[in-house]
């Protein structure tokens, strides 16, 4: 019987571009689904973004090298070992993050991809294709979510050239968008809607092969657009030939088993052992090996239920039963009274009802098992009238046994799937912003040490930790210096390394925003110097705005600022033109300063005004 691997690669923070918001959630969450979902065992899945873990010793940091020695390792063609798949193995591979097109070729570009060297720097994608037709299983799914940059113009549209690759050697593949239109991802979902999408069709159970997912994605990535005010973008699957598009996603669809096919979909065999815990059927089956005979456990269950209904009735209506009510008073201090010793059928049932030493009778019938359900409270004073006439049908039964052994197996469980919860839930979570992965760490860490998914809570924390530290690089990255200290004092201080460079990255941070300062005074200082109507004034703001230098903070803003008041000089000299003066006009031109954006333009204007000047 075949196995699934699957790797997913999702990139936030570029070294050389702009970061996107939702790749590494995109990767994180497929992930999720493959290991806690589907079912597949983390060992098959790698998981490679920003912040991943270490797998074994190796990187997961998502540069070029990185990725080339996974796709290497599955395939079978790397030094780092023989690859794990074999005949009858499924493979899934996830990308989201940036891609290019540049000379008519794809590339996905890693997170030291440079848009000022895509050929070395980027992962080709018929290099990515041709590793993959490599890897020795049956059947390999390529999902890819690529976000174009728009610091890049290409003249070929991007994702038309990967489809020609995956046409050509037969790789299914899902693009999450045609080659004419863009990959989104918005904040209201915390996803690409073409990952969202995704996401859905595999949770819903009702997809199973390439064609079902396939009209999924075609109708539902277009709602996702609408719902979220996005423009339409509509996925694209390439299949050769035809016939593969009825492929099954996973190897054992079509075997499903009795107990598994009616629920989920995919393998069950596969399941991590953390989600497969053995005391459920344990709970069922409490009696001893012996006596498992499902008509003695009925027998036994029937006395039970009886038992239970007769002692519930003895104390609804036991003052009935008894035509006394005023018993509980006489059995209270009945050693005071020699005559209440033979009407000794009432004090069972009157401490129940209205002593408060009750409680002290339940441990000795349920020990350990104070919290659960009230019913051993209402069967344990049947027990104790023996010798009575009035009650001599519940007592033989022991009715006790019955409902101490059915709560009581329950509880060995309870653990395993609540932690599993907690991490679920903090999990879903994460978003883009640092407060929302303190609190997802928050959640974790109530997941005690000892305790099952203790280690994975850990594992989740270092991840999340680091990316606290990258949100906050990336702020630093536009400027915002005091949004990036806030973000770098969320990180954990159990965790050194990541919490030293915070740290580091406050102190750096700190000096750069006051250098922010000092130059945003400058660039006030410019601005108040301007007088409306007076060219001179706009020379003055702009050698002003020139004390900035390059690299620190505010130089592009300075920049913007220059270019505007060079233009508004301009604007005053075709304002002298139309009232008739020529000679103000080139004077004014004239002091556009150089290496403006309207000084080209300033110096045609004032050639096209001398000319008219010499043909008066």
């Amino acid at each position: 019987m075949g196995k699934t691997f699957a790797i997913a690669i999702g990139i936030n923070q570029y070294q050389h571009f702009q970061p996107l918001n939702y790749a590494q959630q995109d990767a994180q969450a497929l992930w999720d689904l493959w290991t806690q979902r589907l079912g597949i065992p983390s060992n098959q899945c790698f998981l490679l973004t920003d912040s991943a873990q270490a797998i074994n010793g190796q990187s997961t940091y998502p540069e070029r090298e990185t990725l080339q020695n996974w796709l290497d390792y599955l395939s079978g063609d790397g030094p780092m070992a023989d690859s794990p798949l074999q005949p009858g193995d499924y493979l899934w591979c996830f990308f989201s993050g940036y891609g290019v097109s540049h000379n008519g070729q794809d590339y996905l570009m890693p997170v030291d991809g440079n848009p000022e060297n895509i050929e070395t720097t980027g992962l080709s994608l018929r290099w990515l294709f041709t590793c993959l037709q490599h890897a020795p299983c049956d059947r390999v799914f390529v999902f890819l979510d690529m976000n174009r940059p728009a610091s890049i113009q290409s003249g070929s549209l991007l994702g038309t050239h990967t489809a020609t690759l995956a046409r050509e050697m037969g790789i299914p593949t899902f693009l999450s968008c045609q080659p004419s239109e863009i990959s989104h991802e918005t904040a209201d979902l915390r996803q690409g809607i073409f990952t969202q999408a995704v996401l859905e069709a595999l949770r819903s159970e009702q997809v199973q092969t390439l064609a079902e997912l396939e009209d999924y994605l075609q109708k539902r990535v277009p709602e996702l657009c609408d719902h979220h005010l996005q423009p339409i973008q509509n996925p694209l699957l390439v299949v050769s030939p035809p016939e593969k598009i009825h492929q099954p996603l996973v190897p054992i669809l079509g075997q499903s088993t009795p107990t598994s096919s009616a629920t989920v979909p995919f393998p069950t065999t596969l399941k991590p052992a953390e989600s497969a815990i053995a005391p459920k059927p344990t709970a069922k089956e409490p009696p001893p090996q012996e006596d498992s005979g499902f008509w003695k456990q009925l027998i036994l269950a029937c006395f039970g239920i009886a038992a239970l209904l007769v002692a519930g009735v003895f104390l609804t209506n036991r003052t009935a039963f008894t035509g006394n009510p005023q018993a509980p008073q006489v059995a209270t201090p009945g050693a005071t009274d020699p005559g209440a010793a033979p009407v000794a059928t009432d004090p069972g049932a009157a401490p129940v009802a209205t002593d408060p030493g009750v409680t002290a009778v339940v441990p000795p019938v349920d020990p350990g098992e104070t919290p659960p359900d009230p019913e051993p409270t209402a069967v344990d004073p049947a027990p104790s009238p023996v010798p009575p006439e009035a009650s001599p049908s519940p007592v033989p039964v022991a009715p006790a046994t019955v409902p101490t052994t059915a709560p009581a197996p329950a509880r060995p469980a309870a653990p395993s799937p609540t932690n599993q919860e907690l991490l679920g839930r903090a999990r879903t979570a994460l978003g883009s912003n640092a407060s929302d992965y303190v609190r997802a760490i928050a959640i974790a860490r109530q997941i005690r040490p000892g305790e099952s998914m203790y280690q994975q809570a850990q594992i989740d924390i270092d991840r999340w930790s680091q990316a606290i530290l990258d949100i906050a690089e990336g702020r630093a990255r536009r400027g915002q210096f005091a949004a990036a200290i806030s973000a770098a004092r969320l990180v954990p201080t159990d965790r050194p390394a990541i919490h030293r460079a915070a740290q580091n990255a406050i102190a750096r941070w700190e000096a750069q925003g006051q250098q922010q300062q000092a130059n945003q005074q400058i660039l006030s200082q410019a601005n108040q110097s301007i007088r409306a109507g007076n060219a001179e004034s706009y020379v003055q703001a702009i050698n002003t705005a020139r004390r900035i230098p390059q690299g620190q903070p505010q130089y592009f803003e300075a920049q913007q600022r220059i270019n505007q008041w060079s233009r508004n000089i301009l604007q005053l000299a075709y304002a002298q033109v139309s009232g008739g003066s020529l000679e103000n006009a080139i004077r004014i031109a004239s002091l556009v300063p150089e290496n403006t954006e309207a000084h080209p333009e300033a110096q045609s204007a004032i050639a096209v005004w001398r000319n008219r000047q010499t043909q008066r």
